[in-house]
């Protein structure tokens, strides 16, 4: 039933835009002792948009509300680090499967975003950023590689962080990025930090 509503909203262009908007609007952390079911609901919605729409979704994730926060933000610095379990599973799921259709343009507009939630005072989102930027260093990620100067030292930070998920989930992102660096000096530096 998902997969012929999707196709009639894929042929009604404006009908997809509005319901995409509407879903990325509605995805808030619940305010206290309210139901979370909406949330769940939109973030299994998101999800499963990204996995049939791919790259389409992408850009309606900036677009910031009346805070100035886009969707990416709460995301990867809000609804994951404060959710309950159920929220965190959800918004991990949507967020990894958005983050498998970007290209190069998407990853220079995520890339700062990473770093950003890397450095928050959430250590869930701290996990968070780690465990998607590893996934885009393992799917090889073209664009990324333009950015390890300024994420793999923030990931090199995050390996000396208190929390044993924290550190554990940066050095997992640090071996899957590893993989895409080419330059030999740089090779070589990536094992010695692997190894220490």
């Amino acid at each position: 039933a998902t997969a012929v509503l999707l196709k009639h909203f894929n042929s009604q262009g404006t009908v997809l835009t509005d319901t995409i908007r509407t879903l990325i609007s509605s995805i808030r952390l619940p305010a206290k002792n309210s139901a979370e079911e909406p949330v769940l609901g939109s973030l299994r919605l998101l999800n499963l948009l990204c996995k049939e729409l791919g790259a389409y979704v992408f850009p309606f994730c900036f677009e910031t509300d009346k805070k100035g926060k886009s969707c990416i933000q709460l995301l990867l610095c809000k609804l994951y680090g404060k959710g309950s379990k159920g929220v965190r599973s959800e918004v991990k799921k949507a967020t990894v499967q958005l983050f498998k259709t970007l290209g190069p343009c998407e990853i220079d507009c995520v890339a700062p975003l990473l770093v950003e939630a890397m450095k928050g005072n959430s250590w869930r989102d701290r996990v968070l950023s780690l465990t998607v930027l590893g996934q885009l260093g393992k799917r090889k990620a073209s664009g990324l590689s333009r950015h390890l100067p300024v994420l793999v030292p923030t990931v090199m930070e995050c390996t000396s962080d208190t929390k044993k998920e924290v550190a554990e989930s940066s050095s997992n992102a640090l071996k899957d990025v590893s993989s895409i660096i080419d330059n030999p000096e740089t090779v070589k530096l990536m094992s010695w930090l692997l190894d220490a």
